[in-house]
């Protein structure tokens, strides 16, 4: 079967020690046969970041190797290498801050993580790299750990209840509400800007408005309806008068997805990206027929 393989960083590719190439942005795939267990190693160009070695056998998608998400394609698999860890694994502490209601000690061992501490109870949040400078802010009884533009909010139980990158954010201790502009990374260049009330001891999102979308050419019009749909945005435009009244029905038609993307293999086509389990997914392509502008019927294709 075809095997794509991509990576966060750039990586020397390896299989069965044979050097394919290098993971750097370009469509870089192999055919190969799972029966064979195939031997491979994503060594990064970085010589601070540990290479990912694993094989590749029949039954990967059940038990996906460390630091990988795979990607089940119609017809290919693709291997996306997206936790990487420092050579160095020893312990080092990059922030420490002891609140009235919790405490929170923010380390590496190989990768950034957050020790959150409350009432006797612990709780370890991964993060990445990007946080291994820190600084954490209280507020309430939530918890804020601020890394490289990115953000990881916690709640009185030690959850997070936004995860991301950041464009600025700020809190009001007055109204006790914690603001922040997100990057959706849309086809449309959108940010979110987000509101919680802060309250009580799990904020609650209070609202959530989306910036005004770039345009795109016609083409990517089921695109943009499927980002509109999982982002809870406005779809009337996309929409034939039919179709639009249908909307509970075509939401159903398509399902639970977590991203969309674009695909050259039908006019007209998108795909949604659905989460089987654990570091495993599904790409599912869809085809629109337009009238006037307007989708006016989908067809899934296989």
């Amino acid at each position: 079967m075809r095997v794509y393989f991509l990576s966060t960083q750039s990586c020397a590719l390896k299989i069965n020690g044979t050097f394919l190439g290098f993971t750097d942005g370009f469509e870089r795939f192999v055919e190969l046969s799972l029966k064979d267990s195939p031997f491979c190693e994503l060594i990064p160009t970085d010589g601070r970041i540990a290479p990912l070695v694993f094989t590749l056998n029949e039954n990967v998608t059940t038990h996906p190797p460390d630091g990988v998400s795979l990607y089940l394609l119609p017809d290919a698999l693709a291997v996306y290498a997206d936790k990487f860890i420092r050579f160095d694994p020893t312990l080092q502490l990059i922030e420490r801050k002891d609140f009235p209601f919790c405490h929170v000690i923010v380390f590496s061992q190989g990768i950034p993580q957050a020790l959150w501490e409350r009432d006797g109870e612990n709780k370890i949040i991964l993060l990445d790299e990007r946080f291994f400078s820190c600084t954490v802010h209280g507020f309430g009884d939530s918890v804020l750990l601020e890394g490289k533009n990115c953000l990881c909010a916690l709640n009185g139980a030690g959850e997070a209840f936004f995860k991301g990158t950041v464009k600025n954010w700020s809190y009001d201790e007055e109204r006790a509400e914690l603001r922040l502009s997100t990057p959706l990374n849309d086809f449309c260049a959108r940010t979110a800007d987000c509101v919680w009330d802060c309250t009580g001891a799990i904020p609650v999102l209070k609202s959530c408005s989306l910036s005004p979308a770039r345009e795109l050419p016609p083409e990517f019009i089921l695109c943009v309806f499927l980002q509109n749909l999982l982002f809870g945005a406005d779809v009337r435009e996309t929409l034939s008068d039919e179709l639009y009244s249908a909307l509970d029905d075509l939401k159903g038609f398509f399902g639970k997805y977590e991203s969309v993307t674009p695909t050259p293999r039908y006019p007209l086509g998108a795909g949604t990206v659905c989460r089987k389990n654990e570091k495993v997914y599904e790409i599912k392509y869809y085809r629109a027929e337009v009238e006037n502008g307007k989708i006016v019927n989908v067809m899934r294709e296989r």
